[in-house]
């Protein structure tokens, strides 16, 4: 695939007229979008896609946020499209889907699109866990983004403290930490497991402990995600 192909999709202002949709003034600098809301972040995005053996264009779409300190996080899809379009339209969708209230509650104190929890660290900080949709996705070809399916049909009945506990022992520290995890399934067998915090890739004892829960066997391919941001309980 040609890198020029993307140079037509400008997912910049993608993103600025979904959030402009949402209410949110957007304005452009550069290649930052500097949205209104009540916390000044800038976001970015980028698309990285590929062919897949069977003609099909595969896309991982990155959204990064830089923080009032300039602490830089980035949350990720991937999705899987007949042509170029296609892929990038459903990269879209997903972060609609997986992330978009999550951020939009982190940084504006009057959003309420998602549950809103207290945890406390394992080193005495608490945060409010802002917590995005259990979403899962169903190939049933190739080709097909699939559907949502029903998430107490899927997941491990433990994932969710499981997933807390994890978090919670992590180094919390900052005032806003990215939380993302991921599981892929398919003919039986888990294909993978992706738990990140602040983007930090060294978890091999958390993914170990995600994917021995006793997850539901299927022949057919599905993923759960599922995306949580943290943020001070005195912020705005």
């Amino acid at each position: 695939m040609e890198p020029q192909e993307l140079d037509t999709l400008d997912l910049n202002v993608a993103l600025a007229e979904i959030l402009q949709a949402h209410g949110y003034a957007c304005q452009m600098q550069g290649e930052k979008i500097l949205p209104n809301f009540a916390v000044p972040v800038q976001l970015e995005t980028w698309a990285f896609p590929r062919e897949h053996a069977n003609g099909a264009v595969v896309s991982r779409f990155d959204v990064g946020i830089t923080l009032p300190d300039g602490r830089e996080l980035y949350e990720c899809c991937g999705d899987i499209g007949e042509n170029l379009e296609e892929a990038l339209s459903r990269n879209l969708q997903s972060f609609c889907t997986n992330s978009l209230h999550v951020l939009l509650d982190t940084f504006n104190p009057n959003e309420n699109h998602c549950p809103h929890e207290i945890w406390t660290a394992s080193n005495g900080n608490r945060f409010q866990a802002i917590l995005g949709d259990w979403v899962t996705k169903n190939l049933v070809e190739d080709t097909d983004g699939g559907d949502t399916e029903t998430i107490g049909n899927i997941i491990p009945e433990a994932l969710e403290s499981t997933l807390q506990t994890i978090i919670c022992h992590q180094n919390l520290k900052a005032q806003y930490h990215l939380i993302r995890f991921f599981y892929a399934q398919s003919d039986n067998v888990t294909m993978n497991v992706e738990f990140m915090a602040d983007n930090q890739e060294d978890a091999t004892e958390e993914e170990k402990q995600l994917a021995g829960l006793p997850w539901l066997r299927r022949e057919a391919y599905y993923s759960v995600r599922r995306c949580i941001m943290l943020k001070p309980l005195d912020s705005i």
